[in-house]
């Protein structure tokens, strides 16, 4: 799976009910054939359960970079617009510096909003996407053990759902930005 494959609004929904009954716990699986049954990234029907936390901006964050260069500016009096230009002005190997900078703090997991995580890149990458789509309505991990595979979205991916936090407030769900990307 290439990155930013699943980002093309097809093959994908997402449906608000405003109350649940049986019929809406359905599964809806017989819709696929036997092929793509075998390639979907759920091996089966799960429960969610929903746990109030907080977190950090993670480090792979845009956020937590323009924080960290604003504050490596202000007291080296030098100008990094990314933590990897360290790499160049320190002359640090990337994995002391990777480890040093970004692999502190993370924002893995299944969860509905909170910070994102990706494999590869954020696919909002302008300010005004980011804007549009400023909510993560869900981030759902592959999640497998050499035993068993539960979810699997590619070669060890994540999946994410972004809405609009307006749209949201609204029960809008008719533009919804879904990707998906992959190690």
């Amino acid at each position: 799976m290439i990155a930013g494959e699943c980002a093309i609004k097809k093959g994908f929904r997402v449906i608000y009910y405003d109350a649940i009954s049986d019929s809406t716990t359905t599964p809806q699986m017989s819709a696929f054939n036997d092929m793509e049954k075998e390639f979907f990234p759920l091996k089966g029907e799960y429960g969610v359960a929903f746990l109030p936390t907080v977190e950090d901006a993670p480090k792979n964050s845009t956020e937590y970079e323009e924080a960290f260069c604003k504050y490596f500016n202000e007291i080296s009096g030098e100008a990094i617009k990314s933590p990897y230009d360290l790499k160049f002005k320190l002359n640090l190997p990337f994995d002391i510096l990777d480890e040093a900078v970004y692999n502190d703090n993370s924002a893995h997991g299944h969860k509905v909003g909170g910070s994102s995580d990706f494999c590869q890149y954020d696919p909002r990458e302008t300010i005004e996407q980011q804007k549009k789509y400023d909510f993560q309505l869900l981030q759902m991990c592959s999640d497998f053990r050499s035993d068993s595979t539960k979810i699997m979205w590619g070669d060890a991916g994540i999946c994410h759902f972004f809405i609009n936090s307006e749209k949201l407030k609204n029960c809008d769900f008719r533009d919804v930005l879904y990707y998906c990307d992959c190690c």
